[in-house]
């Protein structure tokens, strides 16, 4: 079971929305301009399913610079794919987190252009020689 909204809307913006997720993701976590966070988000209408987090975009500035500040920095180094339809676009990234090799996967609903909603799972990869198959998260 999925918390939140899962209706599919704005068909005609899928494009436009995988093009604002790839900007967000590039602009924060390839450059880390944490201070341009707010422009991507609506900022009145916010949900963040990460429970480490509150339903405002100052807690997501606030805990990266946080873990800069403290040497944890998450560090993106690629987009695999960016998958959408409508209001929903998927992320795969990968890169590091605590300084582990970890893959992002980020969930996001857009409203009217804007970040409204976003669920996401970190995981750790498995290096090829532990894996059980032959094959790699992305």
């Amino acid at each position: 079971m999925i918390d939140g909204t899962t209706e599919i809307e704005e068909i005609q913006n899928s494009k436009a929305n995988k093009l604002i997720v790839r900007s967000y993701i590039i602009d924060v976590f390839f450059n880390g301009n944490t201070y341009n966070i707010a422009s991507y988000f609506n900022k009145n209408k916010y949900i963040q399913h990460n429970p480490r987090l509150s339903d405002d975009v100052s807690s997501v500035q606030n805990v990266l610079r946080r873990w800069a500040e403290q040497g944890r920095k998450t560090e993106y180094q690629a987009i695999h794919q960016i998958l959408g339809e409508g209001n929903f676009v998927l992320a795969m990234s990968e890169g590091y987190h605590y300084y582990k090799h970890t893959s992002f996967y980020n969930l996001f609903r857009l409203e009217n252009g804007k970040i409204a909603e976003h669920w996401d799972n970190f995981e750790p990869v498995i290096t090829a020689s532990r894996r059980l198959n032959k094959y790699s998260k992305f």
